[in-house]
């Protein structure tokens, strides 16, 4: 075993765990790669295994204090114990450390004794750790809180009261041993206990508090599930944090936004998960005197919009352009504002821009003129996605709004615009040339072969496109197709070949049958021959063998291989989910 290459050793190692060796990188969330079990064991094997396994423990690699609980945590069988890095000698590694303690192991001192135990092991090697993430749980908040057959509250005022305190000081000894070991800290995630019966504000903001105290140089700061108290939190905690991102609870505490709101002028990085209009709209608003909060040098902010609760069109009427320097405009959901004015103040300055309209709001916007060819001078990356309620009609003219938004930037390269419909009003061919954009995604969208040639001719840049591709009554297409059929059909369209255009992604409507969506696919592939790669989406998990076994067949039709190169033949073939990014 020791006498095989180091590459070959990779290899194994990776088939076996499952995934690739680690990237290095800073971490900004709190679901990371983690390390697998089987590693440790492959380390055993020799030392040139040891060494190239070490590989796979690289910055990103979650260690924990306690056993992870697999209901909050997911896949917990690929978590290690730190006590069992420590004794791999691998503790030098650790770049992201997870600590999992519940509220009571923190108030009675024995989340800090097993830390410090842990700690002290291997004085001097955790300071390469610039990651911290804390997962606090109440043991049983069920009977804590309540009594099962009364269902009165079991603590007291004065017992939360005295818990709070015993929980505050513990805390700060684990920050003290952070701060001491693990001075190189420089993005915290917090994640707290969270239930509708108890208000564990203060809870949470004694516990975070100690860890903000413990890594004074943090930059990044997560908090996704958990409430604050507004006022306990000490305002020269974290002077330097420049990213952020938060969890917003449904109006009862607003400790979180002022948090955020304090943080204001230095905030570069902005993600918030919000449930209800209230909360996301104390952003922005002073808690002090209501007056409009600027978040001045922010150049990101990413909204993730669920279950929202419609209080009313005055709601989100902003006064002041919040974000005058904003790059990234990113709203997961249903457009958050019920004016146009957020478009047009980021117009100058933002990049990328992903956005659901519902389609009225939409031709409002347009005939409100924010939407204008060339509106968007540094327009890089656009993802816009259209919705309509239920019973109503697709009203707009698909290819003209396409034509419309490309034109938006004379930068535009990327754009993603989703909308499900069968029958675009206009062919495509009456758009014009846009030479400029390099990725295309309309998923949503049914274009039958020809529909899709003319597309394909109106973007000469064009590296990549996403569409869904449907059978016809065209006289080209129907039925299963002859050599002959096909050679005719490539005679026809070959000139309107696309030489940069290397990847399709593809997902097929109406075809009765494998083979025949194949053909179709490969004959788009052999009008634009510089094709490298096929992605067909498919509806059944089942199907993926039955799909690639028609490709196999008709590539081996001599119509796609004239010319005796084989070309069709070296095209990539790969089938993947419904559910994948790209769809």
């Amino acid at each position: 075993m020791d006498r095989l290459p180091p590459h070959i050793v990779e290899y194994i190692i990776s088939y076996t765990i499952g995934r690739g060796r680690l990237v290095p990188g800073l971490l900004t969330n709190t679901y990371t790669p983690t390390v697998p079990h089987a590693l440790f064991s492959l380390m055993g094997v020799c030392q040139k295994w040891r060494d190239t396994a070490k590989r796979f423990i690289g910055e990103p690699a979650i260690v924990f204090v306690n056993p992870p609980k697999p209901t909050r945590l997911g896949k917990s069988e690929h978590a290690y114990y730190l006590g069992d890095v420590i004794a791999a000698g691998l503790e030098q590694r650790v770049r992201h450390l997870l600590l999992d303690f519940t509220v009571e192991d923190i108030r009675d001192g024995i989340a800090y004794s097993m830390f410090n135990s842990l700690v002290s092991q291997c004085k001097g090697k955790f300071r390469n750790v610039h990651t911290i993430t804390l997962h606090t749980s109440l043991r049983d908040s069920y009977y804590w809180i309540y009594n099962r057959q009364t269902g009165l509250p079991v603590i007291r005022l004065q017992e939360l009261a005295n818990m709070e305190k015993e929980v505050s000081q513990n805390a700060r000894r684990i920050g003290d041993l952070v701060r001491e070991a693990m001075p190189s800290v420089v993005s915290v995630a917090y994640i707290g206990p969270y239930n509708h019966t108890l208000d564990s504000t203060s809870l949470n903001s004694a516990i975070l508090s100690a860890l903000l105290a413990a890594a004074p140089s943090i930059q990044y700061l997560s908090i996704p599930v958990g409430e604050l108290s507004r006022t306990i939190l000490d305002n020269v905690l974290a002077p330097n944090i420049t990213q952020m991102h938060a969890f917003l609870p449904v109006g009862k505490s607003d400790g979180i936004t002022v948090l955020a709101i304090r943080y204001a002028d230095r905030l570069e990085t902005l993600s918030v998960d919000a449930i209800d209009d209230e909360s996301f709209i104390m952003l922005f608003k002073s808690p002090a005197d209501g007056s409009p909060v600027v978040y001045s040098k922010l150049h990101t902010f990413k909204l993730t919009r669920s279950n929202f609760w419609t209080r009313g069109e005055d709601s989100y009427t902003l006064k002041v352009n919040p974000f005058p320097k904003l790059r990234q405009f990113i709203c997961k959901g249903d457009f958050p504002f019920a004016t146009s004015d957020m478009f047009r103040w980021i117009q100058p300055t933002v990049e990328v821009m992903k956005v659901h309209l519902l389609v009225g709001m939409y031709k409002t916007f347009v005939r409100e003129g924010v939407f204008a060819t060339g509106s968007y001078p540094n327009l890089r990356y656009m993802d816009l996605a259209w919705s309509l309620p239920r019973d109503r009609f697709m009203d707009i003219d698909l290819a003209w709004e396409l034509s419309r938004l490309v034109s938006l930037s004379p930068v535009l390269e990327k754009g993603s615009f989703k909308v499900c419909t069968t029958s675009p009003k206009r062919e495509v061919t009456a758009m014009s040339t846009h030479g400029f954009v390099k990725e295309l995604n309309l998923a949503g969208i049914h274009y039958t072969i020809v529909e899709a040639v003319h597309l394909i001719k109106r973007f000469p840049a064009l590296q990549l496109l996403v569409l869904m591709l449907k059978n016809s009554d065209d006289v080209n297409e129907r039925g299963d197709m002859t050599d002959a059929d096909t050679e005719r059909f490539q005679q026809r369209y070959v000139a309107l070949g696309n030489s940069r255009f290397k990847k399709l992604c593809v997902r097929c409507n109406g075809f009765y049958s494998y083979s025949r969506a194949a053909h179709h696919i490969l004959l788009l592939a052999s009008i634009f021959r510089s094709i490298e790669e096929i992605r067909v989406c498919s509806e059944y998990r089942d199907s993926t063998r039955d799909i690639l076994a028609a490709f196999d067949m008709a590539k081996n039709r001599k119509c796609f291989d004239s010319d005796g190169r084989g070309r069709i033949r070296s095209v990539r073939i790969a089938v993947i989910d419904r559910r994948s990014k790209w769809f």
